[in-house]
């Protein structure tokens, strides 16, 4: 039964290991994001399409995440723990940007949105706020920072 968990938690780490080196080596599911905004449409695309490498790949390394009092602090963390979680909640509402405000310039910039959820015809009585940080990496934005709140 032990060596059976320990098989289980190591063929976890090395799936996720694989995915988090197919987003970042140029693999077909990789994302390159010109823009911040970009950045996070590509990356609510990904979690809409159940894709976990391209979600993946719009993700820096150094990702720190804040959603529903947990904090994530790595990229491993995120993947680890909520990134299956998100991909369901995407998969079974709707998310209807209600407003979104960018700031910051360079290299470093910032992407606040609020958002609506629906499911089907029906507004769901939940309102998602984000702030993501996002940071120019080479020729493309990376999210550094995601956090999340809801009423």
């Amino acid at each position: 039964m032990i060596r059976i968990a320990n098989f289980t938690s190591f063929g976890a780490a090395v799936l996720i290991a694989g995915l988090l080196s197919m987003a970042w080596t140029g693999s077909a599911a990789a994302q390159r994001a010109a823009t911040p905004i970009a950045a996070v449409e590509a990356f609510h695309a990904a979690l809409d399409a159940g894709d976990d490498a391209a979600a993946i790949s719009l993700l820096d390394r150094e990702l720190r995440v804040f959603e529903s009092g947990f904090i994530n602090p790595d990229l491993q963390s995120y993947v680890n723990s909520h990134l299956a979680a998100d991909k369901e909640t995407h998969s079974r509402s709707e998310w209807v940007l209600e407003d979104r405000v960018v700031g910051g310039e360079g290299d470093f910039q910032w992407v606040l949105s609020s958002y609506r959820l629906e499911r089907g015809r029906c507004t769901v009585d939940q309102f998602v706020l984000e702030t993501a940080l996002v940071q120019r990496t080479g020729d493309s934005f990376r999210i550094v920072h995601i956090h999340w709140s809801s009423r």
